[in-house]
């Protein structure tokens, strides 16, 4: 039984919220709003029926036409003509609205500014000038002492470009003034052979590793500008240099130390 009031219950809600129901109950009302103010009268029921019958609803016809026929042709024509006269309307609205914003867009144009509105624009125009100037200053000052840090940095590499023959030789004179065991010839060897491989880099991944250890988040367009190649030669030397394991390269193009690049800077006075 609770099933069955359930269906009926669905049944009658889908009816309701039907397009046509609501619009036949509209249409219905205004064929029929003398009844609906016979009915709601205090008047004595036998006197209301009395009245439709004899009437409102003369006979079988005009009870049919106002009671059916009528309020289901203007739900039809309700439901078919209203959408398109909707759209003209709409339409017809926005393009008023269209009209209005360009005779005010219009009206400000020819509007001159007035005293204090011009000198606020121009108080502006010199901020902005003023904090662009300022930022050029920063970069070119920062630029500038990465230049004075790689040109101290060649110096040094410069001095440090000692062959392994040299190295060697002075070896033996240790060798031979301080008399050590061949324990110590061997170790002595190994950190020369060391000092050696840390100096095989040259002059411009030197260069690339100094730019990316003085500054923090530097990306590869900043380093390829700032080397002292042109920007072919510059992109060729890093990523020839990125293959060697010194630095990387994340996804946002920033170029970082790795392990062994931080090392050698640390072991070279790159990084104090």
């Amino acid at each position: 039984m609770e099933k069955l009031v359930q269906s009926i219950k669905d049944v009658m809600r889908d009816r309701i919220r039907s397009p046509l129901f609501g619009s036949f109950v509209a249409s219905w009302s205004i064929w029929n709003y003398k009844t609906i103010f016979v009915l709601l009268s205090t008047k004595k029921v036998e006197d209301k029926f009395l009245y439709l019958d004899s009437t409102l609803y003369g006979d079988f016809w005009s009870l049919v036409s106002y009671a059916f026929l009528y309020p289901l042709a203007t739900s039809v024509l309700f439901i078919l003509v209203f959408p398109y006269a909707e759209i003209l309307i709409y339409k017809y609205w926005y393009k008023r609205q269209n009209d209005l914003k360009k005779v005010k867009q219009g009206l400000d144009d020819e509007t001159p500014l007035t005293r204090e509105e011009s000198r606020k624009i121009r108080t502006q125009g010199f901020q902005l000038e003023a904090e662009y100037e300022a930022s050029m200053s920063k970069k070119d000052t920062e630029i500038k002492n990465l230049r004075e840090v790689i040109a101290e940095k060649d110096k040094e590499v410069s001095l440090s470009k000692v062959s392994r023959d040299d190295l060697l030789k002075e070896f033996n004179e240790i060798r031979v003034d301080k008399e050590s065991d061949e324990k110590t010839d061997k170790e002595l060897e190994k950190t020369i052979d060391s000092i050696l491989v840390a100096k095989e880099l040259n002059e411009d991944e030197i260069e690339i590793l100094t730019l990316v250890a003085s500054t923090d988040n530097l990306l590869a367009d900043q380093v390829i500008e700032m080397m002292r190649h042109g920007e072919k030669k510059s992109k060729y030397l890093l990523r020839e240099f990125l293959d060697k394991g010194y630095i990387s390269i994340d996804v946002h193009t920033t170029v970082n130390l790795t392990t062994e690049g931080t090392k050698y800077c640390i072991e070279n006075g790159i990084i104090k």
